[in-house]
């Protein structure tokens, strides 16, 4: 917790103070394509970290699995490799104040890039009281700004539609990897491998190419909010079908149908498991070759065991039905 508080302290000034900073110090109809390739590799950056991240989860957190103990992948006690990515990227950020601490306060030709623009702020007299009443100058004047800026209808528009997006984008960049890792049955690894490859992406070439069609067209405030509402209200309707977008449930043993014609529904035990003495405690999730899930190897009733390439295949389960496909004779279950 505080390393991540840290990390917003450290970073809001790039996307605040760096964007005003861009907006000031470059040429009206090129700043759109500065500030749209600076948020694209703000965005570019968590796609790699998922991918190197992913990758990094293929190692046991303790680096050197203990002979021990056999875990693989598939394992629900298996844990990644969390912890290196932070410690390269701390260091990495360390780095990167150097030539951050570099910058002037104004590049060259600010002043005359500064002298040429006209504003296109909403004008409803804030400018002009804010000027007169020297507001701004101090902390005190703090309220009193707040004011102003929650007044503008152009601004506050503004901030909620974003506040919108980050919504959207954020829960799709925490949760999609684990929905994928649940739902499909795949390993961390790949699953954040893969939200980083197609979720991150696709939002980082957006950026860069609204940036490069506001700067091409010389769009002025007016044509880029009218620009962003028609970009937002496809995305709105295009995000409106991941709602009814699902996946049915595959058929659980002693939950949604019985052991293989025995035992009852939402009962764990049944007579092929009742002197097992499984636990409830231990949950390890396995597929039979009839295609049903089971709570453990236990509840499946499996008698035995054996690692292939670290991948664990149980044999001799009494619990598990006859295969529904022709080609599945063998008498074990993954």
């Amino acid at each position: 917790m505080l390393g991540q508080l840290l990390l917003g302290a450290g970073g809001t000034p790039l996307y605040t103070l760096g964007t005003a900073f861009i907006d000031d110090s470059v040429p009206k109809h090129k700043s759109s394509l500065y500030i749209g390739t600076g948020y694209a590799m703000s965005l570019l950056g968590p796609a790699i970290g998922f991918v190197l991240g992913g990758q990094l989860l293929n190692i046991y957190i303790d680096i050197q699995i203990p002979e021990s103990t056999k875990l693989d992948q598939d394992d629900p006690r298996w844990l990644g490799a969390w912890w290196i990515p932070f410690l390269a990227c701390s260091f990495a950020i360390w780095l990167l104040i150097i030539p951050f601490l570099c910058f002037p306060k104004h590049l060259p030709g600010t002043t005359k890039i500064q002298a040429e623009e006209i504003s296109e702020t909403h004008n409803d007299g804030s400018a002009a009281l804010a000027e007169n009443q020297n507001i701004g100058k101090s902390f005190k004047d703090f309220p009193v700004a707040l004011l102003i800026l929650l007044k503008n209808p152009v601004l506050m528009s503004l901030i909620i539609a974003s506040s919108s997006e980050a919504l959207v984008a954020t829960g799709f960049a925490t949760f999609l990897p684990k929905f994928i890792e649940n739902q499909f049955g795949e390993t961390s690894s790949f699953s954040a491998t893969l939200g980083g490859l197609v979720l991150v992406p696709a939002a980082a070439l957006g950026q860069i190419i609204s940036g490069i069609l506001v700067s091409k067209c010389k769009m002025d405030c007016k044509s880029i909010i009218k620009f962003m509402m028609g970009t937002c209200s496809v995305a709105l309707l295009c995000n409106s079908l991941v709602l009814f977008a699902k996946c049915g449930n595959e058929p659980f043993a002693g939950v949604s149908e019985t052991y293989n014609g025995t035992g009852v529904l939402y009962g764990l035990t049944a007579p092929c498991n009742a002197d097992c003495r499984c636990l409830r405690s231990m949950s390890y999730p396995i597929c039979g070759r009839d295609e049903v899930q089971n709570f453990s190897p236990c509840f499946a009733g499996c008698a035995s065991h054996l690692f292939n390439n670290m991948k664990k295949t149980y044999h001799n389960c009494s619990c598990i039905g006859n295969p529904k496909r022709k080609s599945d004779s063998e008498d074990f279950f993954l």
